[in-house]
């Protein structure tokens, strides 16, 4: 049974992927929540790590911090309620990649990535992206094949 951080946390991501869906509309693809908190809520020393995947973003990195600024100020509340309900400072730390993009991920990120958890799939394609970064994924550091 989930304590009550944990559902807390959960019920935080899913109005996150509220917030992205009205936000992003018809150009959201997906969102994978990856990093610390990828199974569970571990602890508050690490933000949420979550990949925002969409059709189409503005090419030049400056105008894509405007974005992830203005969806960030959407956000606010739910991290404001995370602290309330919780005591603890939760901070969401999205990244924005398009699709064809994600396509290009350096090994590093695709490895990251593929271990995430989907909070929200349209039409499957990050899931079978996903798919398709294990299908040709490089050897974990370390190992022999």
């Amino acid at each position: 049974m989930p304590d009550e951080m944990t559902t807390a946390f959960e019920a935080m991501l899913e109005a996150f992927v509220a917030v992205c869906r009205e936000f992003f509309g018809d150009n959201l693809h997906g969102i994978i929540l990856y990093g610390a908190h990828k199974d569970a809520f571990v602890h508050t020393q690490s933000d949420v790590d979550l990949l925002v995947v969409c059709n189409e973003l503005p090419p030049s990195s400056w105008d894509r911090y405007d974005v992830v600024m203005q969806l960030l100020e959407r956000a606010e509340t739910l991290q404001e309620v995370m602290r309330k309900e919780s005591g603890i400072p939760i901070y969401i730390s999205p990244v924005l990649r398009t699709l064809e993009e994600m396509k290009g991920l350096a090994p590093v990120w695709r490895r990251e990535i593929r271990t995430g958890r989907i909070l929200y799939d349209r039409e499957r394609r990050v899931q079978n992206l996903m798919k398709e970064m294990s299908a040709r994924s490089e050897p974990e550091p370390g190992s022999s094949g």
